[in-house]
């Protein structure tokens, strides 16, 4: 009796905790966005190397105007990203016939979005800076430290996506002359990795 107790409140514990975390990632989602990281990656070392590789002061060879493009690439990158994700995470969810707009959902996006705002304001602080190559290191930290806070509310996947950016996110800041080498692992190679990793999760 006393056995068939604690099973029971095993199971409950199960049940709780399931409930409050989003699970229904999809892993196609982490391979597109690891595919459109590359993609901005390459064009970022084609057409800003000089601001990227340039890490003193902009009046030597980095120009506002090319720092500011550059920002602007970065944004839409951004915007394409996120937008894949809810699309291909919306269409998971309602492929299984789940609410995708609930508690976990909630929880979720607000632990991923405190880091990232802050990680944000101090992307801004750089670009005002004419120091666009420290948004490579700064944005693998910040969203580092924004997988490993929604890493208890979604996928146990996403503590060591996290951590891996922040690995990444320290050697990019420490050499920083192999920053945009380390951006496109951390944001290109790994998602890849991840989205391939779920995907044969899920189908199994």
């Amino acid at each position: 009796m006393k056995d068939n107790y604690k099973e029971d409140l095993k199971e409950i514990r199960h049940l709780m905790n399931r409930s409050s975390r989003f699970t229904h990632v999809s892993g196609i989602s982490g391979i597109a966005v690891g595919i459109l990281a590359l993609a901005a990656t390459f064009i970022a070392y084609i057409f800003f190397a000089e601001v990227l590789f340039y890490t003193e002061s902009p009046t030597k060879g980095a120009t506002s105007n090319y720092t500011w493009q550059l920002a602007t690439l970065g944004a839409i990158t951004l915007i394409l990203a996120i937008l894949i994700v809810v699309i291909l995470t919306y269409r998971e969810t309602t492929r299984k016939k789940l609410r995708f707009w609930a508690l976990p959902t909630h929880l979720l996006l607000f632990h991923l979005s405190v880091p990232l705002a802050i990680g944000g304001a101090v992307s801004i602080f750089l670009l005002q800076q004419n120091l666009p190559v420290w948004l490579l290191p700064t944005t693998l930290l910040f969203y580092g430290l924004a997988l490993l806070s929604a890493s208890h509310y979604t996928l146990p996947a996403f503590k060591n996506l996290g951590l891996w950016q922040l690995g990444l996110g320290l050697l990019a800041l420490f050499f920083i002359e192999w920053a945009l080498v380390f951006w496109a692992f951390g944001f290109g190679i790994i998602h890849i990795l991840y989205g391939i990793l779920i995907l044969r999760k899920s189908n199994k």
